[in-house]
């Protein structure tokens, strides 16, 4: 099992999580327990910064999916930024973009975006 390499950090009101590695379904519940950590977070607006993510499967798009519905409950937004290559073919290939959340081509465009959404609570 490869180790995520996580960090954590406030730009512009907006928490942003990077994390490295290749996200699988042996590692996937650590990815899960990292972000459900945020859930508590005074902050509008998460960025998921997966720049430095080399690869993903479906374990790991579960997990985004699973956090994105969590995360409208509590009326937030959740953008993925910076998606590698891999990452971006894995996604388009389920079609997951929309599915999973908001996607960004970079941190600036994820910040500048989600700080105008006002989300919608879904019914749960």
């Amino acid at each position: 099992m490869q180790k995520l390499k996580f960090s954590t950090g406030i730009v512009r009101k907006a928490w942003v999580l990077r994390v490295g590695g290749v996200v699988d379904a042996a590692n996937a519940p650590l990815l899960r327990e990292r972000l459900w950590e945020t859930l508590g977070l005074e902050c509008p607006a998460l960025l998921l910064d997966l720049s430095g993510v080399e690869g993903m499967d479906s374990a790991g798009v579960a997990v985004l999916a699973e956090f994105h519905a969590q995360l409208r409950q509590k009326s937030r937004v959740l953008g993925l930024v910076g998606q590698s290559p891999p990452v971006r073919r894995l996604l388009e290939v389920l079609r997951a973009h929309d599915v999973v959340c908001d996607c960004y081509s970079t941190l600036d465009e994820g910040i500048r975006r989600t700080q105008k959404l006002r989300p919608q609570a879904t019914p749960g």
